[in-house]
């Protein structure tokens, strides 16, 4: 299930339900129009902004990584990679600058 936004969709709306929010009270928290919520939410949107992404599984209580990992948007491989990056990170003073270029690169090739 490779780039399933259909999923993240499904996922989205199932928990905004659970947790009795409605779209417009929802939308707010993130900082969208519920018109983009409803985009969202019916997977009309195949690009996320990563920022709104985020956003939405703080508001949810969903963990972004396991929904990208079942989404299939995050492999193995991937964090794997991701996790040797932290290692590095964590062995050497690394001025924050250079963290960020590497954290692109490492979501480049997760979606390849």
């Amino acid at each position: 299930m490779k780039n399933n936004y259909v999923f993240i969709a499904e996922v989205f709306r199932n928990r905004r339900i659970k947790l009795g929010y409605s779209k417009r009270k929802l939308a707010s928290l993130v900082g969208i129009s519920d018109t983009e919520l409803s985009r969202i939410e019916h997977g009309e949107r195949e690009n996320y902004n990563l920022i709104t992404l985020i956003n939405m599984c703080r508001v949810l209580k969903i963990d972004f990584i396991s929904l990208l990992e079942s989404a299939g948007y995050l492999s193995t491989e991937c964090q794997e990679s991701s996790n040797e990056l932290d290692d590095i990170n964590d062995e050497e003073e690394v001025e924050e600058e250079f963290i960020i270029p590497e954290i692109i690169i490492v979501l480049e090739l997760c979606n390849e």
